[in-house]
């Protein structure tokens, strides 16, 4: 099969099935089921990572379920197998225990901790789930049926979001792209089933987070605001875009369309259906809340081009961030931490961890334990300003609190770990600048001019002030080298630069009349 989005790389082969050879690293075949391990700590793993097996199947998958649905809404006709159905049946039976658990109500910083009892409900579900659909595998060994099985829970819970952390991002839905993987590899699907692994069963896992999302009010994970494409999925706006390769009337442009004209199209395009879901959750000018979406509906001329855009964006900003990858696990015959060629074992930065501490990121969704369970029972560390400090009158609840494990167990000294982590919040695209000589006992970071400062030049009149332009004119930090190409200055229209110009000129005015009636002078006259 090949990929008719030019720009993209040909479909590969379909992932290959299990099978019960041991790698060369190994003298024998798993003999006991095990919990997938993490493996990504530090930058250092991402080398390995990227050759490894599990890499190339992930990258496979995505790009063979993109070419599958190039050109076909989500109501063309398809193979609807066995599997599908009940994954679907499963999905939307999930979705509708959401309504019959009771928020909580005490006060909370974000997300409601209801999420973590209706997601013991799922994965109280899930054996049963996993059983019906290993059934429909006849010709796979009765080992690889057991050792299947934890990679199954894990990626399936792990992506619905974080219990602990009562947030969901782009991690969790790469998460269900491996639980996808695990039952492709099963043969449980198979090569007919791909379009509707997107447009059955994809859509129908999109709007049971969707909802989620709506009643939870999950923390977006790991947002990046104006650098980021969306709080919460990527590849939904990837297989919808190849959805629009070839439509006779829509463009993207169309992004940019009311609320009203995008429903009559959202129910067959998963990209339109996520513009409308922005719509419902976010208030304001779309240019100002979505400026990269806002930018690709302005300056990308066709949907081939944005697909294109869109793979390389998810390959630079999810399957090469740490924050992102760090939460995949890798177990024993599905998603293997192996080298694709040699088939050996990959080194891995946190090596020499104990059984059971891989999980000691603060940020896991779901772990060995119970997924609603308590921070103990999953291996999960509390955040740094949580651990009790020497003059603390708290004591940490046993097993609940684990002290941060030192640089050395890395392999990293404090200094390159806390450079590492910099580098990997902020985004690729966009160079922040170092000084050479700081002063001492000070960073040598230093921010980088997202926003325009409020000085006027050396006229200090109100027009210099109307020329400043906002990060949304200049399309979001990243807009410049996107992979969409140099994207221009995006105008804001005549009426609402004539409101931002009486805004700015009122704003002036107020600050000078303080300014007389106090005797001093406007912050940006001084």
């Amino acid at each position: 099969m090949q990929s008719a989005i030019p720009g993209l790389p040909p479909a590969p082969p379909l992932v290959p099935p299990l099978s019960l050879s041991p790698s060369p690293s190994s003298s024998d075949p798993p003999t006991s089921p095990r919990t997938p391990r993490r493996r990504i700590f530090t930058d250092a793993d991402l080398a390995p990572w990227f050759r490894s097996e599990a890499y190339d199947h992930v990258q496979a998958t995505i790009l063979r379920l993109t070419a599958a649905v190039v050109g076909h809404p989500n109501e063309d006709e398809c193979l609807e197998s066995q599997a599908t159905r009940t994954l679907v049946r499963f999905l939307r039976d999930a979705r509708n225990r959401i309504a019959q658990v009771p928020l909580q109500t005490s006060p909370q910083r974000f997300g409601n901790k209801a999420f973590r009892d209706w997601l013991v409900g799922v994965d109280e579900a899930e054996p049963a789930l996993q059983q019906e659909l290993l059934s429909l595998a006849p010709d796979l060994p009765d080992p690889l049926r057991a050792a299947v099985g934890p990679d199954l829970r894990f990626h399936l819970l792990a992506s619905f979001g974080s219990a602990p952390r009562l947030d969901y991002g782009t991690g969790h839905e790469l998460s269900f792209v491996a639980f996808l993987v695990c039952l492709l590899r099963a043969r449980v699907f198979r090569e007919e089933d791909e379009r509707a692994l997107v447009v059955r069963v994809f859509a129908e896992y999109i709007e049971t987070v969707r909802e989620v999302q709506r009643v939870f009010r999950l923390e977006p994970a790991g947002s990046k605001g104006v650098w980021g494409l969306d709080d919460h999925q990527h590849l939904v706006y990837l297989f919808g875009a190849a959805q629009l390769v070839g439509h006779p009337t829509l463009r993207p442009s169309s992004i940019l369309s009311s609320p009203s004209s995008l429903a009559a199209h959202a129910r067959s395009y998963l990209l339109l259906s996520s513009i409308l879901h922005i719509h419902t959750l976010k208030r304001g000018p779309f240019h100002e809340h979505s400026p990269l979406l806002h930018q690709i509906a302005t300056t990308v001329p066709s949907f081939p081009k944005v697909a294109k855009g869109l793979w390389e964006m998810y390959r630079a900003e999810v399957l090469a961030k740490v924050p992102v990858v760090q939460h995949c696990r890798f177990g024993d015959v599905v998603l293997r931490w192996v080298d694709a060629e040699t088939r050996e074992e990959l080194p891995s930065s946190g090596d020499g961890r104990a059984e059971g501490e891989e999980g000691e990121d603060g940020t896991d969704a779901v772990s060995a334990g119970s997924a609603g369970g308590n921070g103990a029972a999953q291996g999960i560390t509390p955040a740094p300003w949580a651990a009790s400090s020497p003059g603390s009158t708290v004591a940490p609840s046993v097993g609940s609190v684990r002290p941060l494990p030192p640089p050395s167990r890395l392999g990293l000294s404090t200094t390159t770990s806390s450079a590492a982590f910099a580098c990997r919040q902020r985004p690729s695209t966009f160079p922040l600048p170092l000084t050479s000589d700081p002063a001492p006992g000070t960073t040598s970071f230093q921010p980088p001019p997202l926003f325009p400062s409020r000085a006027p030049s050396s006229s200090g009149g109100p027009a210099d002030r109307r020329a400043l332009s906002t990060v949304a004119d200049q399309g979001g930090a990243a807009a410049a080298s996107s992979p969409f190409g140099v994207l221009p200055r995006v105008g804001l229209g005549t009426s609402m630069l004539q409101e931002r110009d009486a805004v700015l000129e009122a704003e002036a005015d107020a600050q000078e009349a303080v300014g007389r009636s106090s005797g001093t002078r406007a912050p940006w006259a001084q």
